[in-house]
């Protein structure tokens, strides 16, 4: 028989999403609000990973070459992030997430954490626990995402 206790339901899912829906509505200043997911995912993996390689970040999003060119095209515009030339291959450009670029991940940091907050105050004070050391035995995988 399966082992269905490892295992992710919908319902799981559901109650996340109501998590994020809920604190979005709090906080109805997010600051990448203004920003589509595409973009807001890479502020948020420039901020987990520091500068990066134009193609190596779109791959690691799963975006084609002119999705990638197109979302840093306007990332760039709107002072977020830069072009600098690689250090030894002057074929490749890398992102970089500018001052304007680091305060705004900053602030979608504060977002995550205040997520977490909530769900952690929702919760007996032994569960809350619980289930911060569970975010915190997520460490691998952040690790993971940010050496992508």
């Amino acid at each position: 028989m399966e082992d269905r206790s490892k295992k992710a339901t919908l319902s799981h899912g559901e109650r996340l999403m109501a998590l994020v829906h809920h604190a979005t509505a709090e906080t109805a200043e997010r600051a990448t609000m203004e920003l589509n997911v595409r973009q807001r995912l890479v502020v948020q993996r420039l901020g987990l990973a520091g500068p990066t390689a134009t193609a190596a970040l779109g791959q690691s999003l799963g975006y084609s070459a002119s999705a990638m060119t197109g979302v840093a095209d306007r990332l760039e515009e709107r002072g977020y992030i830069e072009r600098r030339p690689h250090g030894k291959d002057r074929r490749v450009i890398v992102l970089a997430l500018t001052s304007k670029g680091r305060a705004l991940f900053r602030q979608e940091l504060e977002f995550y954490r205040s997520l977490v907050e909530q769900a952690v105050a929702s919760l007996p004070a032994a569960e809350g626990a619980r289930l911060l050391r569970i975010f915190e035995t997520l460490g691998p995988f952040s690790e993971e995402t940010q050496s992508a």
